[in-house]
């Protein structure tokens, strides 16, 4: 199992075009990204954890879903829910990999938002047959020009139809309860999440939830597959690359925010997980993202109509 989603350097493993708005006006439901992949046999990603609720839906093909020790095959139609502060892992299928579309959301009514689709922490998965239409209002999310003002009531007003079409359709898929070891992993994933831009060490970790660091390591060997220090560090890293891609916060501020004192040891860990060092990360970032919006809009629709496997997009996991 991958622990971690990279970027650069990594075995390019699926298609993928993505839409991502750094800020926004509306904040009871926030409209952060959206996106369409196509994996490659056994593509995987994960486990990591998000700061955003992500709705994923299948249109073609088959794969894996797994959250702790809760795991369940999905096909077209089906769809899963990826909660923030939650670690998931996901895999396309070895003979039948799937193409699956995502949007990612936040804000003060995110939490209603899901309820209301119900959707829960013990119930993760859905299914909704209404594809054309949820495949039609990813595409005109990603035709949308951010710099119209028009454009961002246009896109708020996609999300909500995206939200109210699931509605219309979906029927939950039962999956099993959280055992109590789990939820140790869980507490432990939620102060890393709350505290990563602090110092933090495991021992502090497993005082806050109150069981032995050796216990704690082994919990997060058998369910992650890693020790708690190094998720850790992917998740600040995973954070970097967020900052770096959305935000034009300097290299020293996005070390700062991401729990690390010295720029030059947080270069060197950026560097050492990701491939390249934070500048020339994110200018090779933003390079892709302009060439992908000036010439790739003709490949996505045909992506979203067919799932064809010669669509040649870049490699970034969600």
């Amino acid at each position: 199992m991958n622990a971690f989603c990279g970027e650069e350097g990594d075995v390019v493993m699926e298609n993928e075009y993505v839409f991502e708005v750094p800020d926004s006006k509306f904040g009871e439901l926030t409209f952060r990204f959206c996106g369409v992949s196509e994996c490659l046999p056994e593509h995987s990603c994960g486990p990591y954890v998000r700061q955003t609720y992500i709705l994923h839906y299948i249109l073609n093909g088959k794969g894996v879903y797994r959250v702790n020790e809760r795991q369940c095959v999905l096909s077209k139609g089906e769809g899963f829910l990826i909660e923030p502060g939650v670690p998931a892992y996901y895999r396309a299928d070895a003979k039948d990999p799937w193409t699956y579309l995502w949007i990612g959301f936040t804000g003060t009514k995110a939490v209603d938002c899901v309820r209301d689709l119900g959707l829960s922490r013990d119930q993760l998965t859905f299914i909704c047959r209404r594809s054309e239409t949820l495949r039609r209002i990813v595409e005109s999310m990603m035709s949308s020009n951010m710099a119209s003002i028009i454009q961002q009531y246009v896109l708020q007003g996609l999300l909500y139809e995206f939200i109210a079409t699931l509605l219309q359709d979906i029927k939950p898929e039962n999956m099993p309860v959280l055992s109590e070891k789990n939820i140790y992993v869980e507490r432990a994933i939620q102060y890393i999440c709350s505290h990563y831009a602090q110092t933090v060490r495991v021992k502090d970790i497993a005082d806050y939830i109150c069981i032995d660091r050796s216990y704690l390591y082994k919990l997060f060997e058998k369910n992650l597959g890693i020790s708690p220090q190094e998720f850790l560090i992917r998740f600040r890293i995973f954070r970097a690359v967020e900052l770096l891609t959305l935000t034009d916060k300097s290299i020293e501020d996005v070390a700062r925010m991401c729990g690390y004192k010295e720029a030059f040891i947080f270069s060197a860990i950026f560097k050492k997980k990701i491939g390249l060092s934070p500048g020339n990360y994110r200018r090779q970032k933003r390079k892709r993202k302009r060439k992908k919006v000036v010439g790739k809009k003709d490949q996505l629709s045909h992506m979203l109509q067919t799932g064809n496997n010669n669509t040649n997009f870049k490699h970034k996991n969600i």
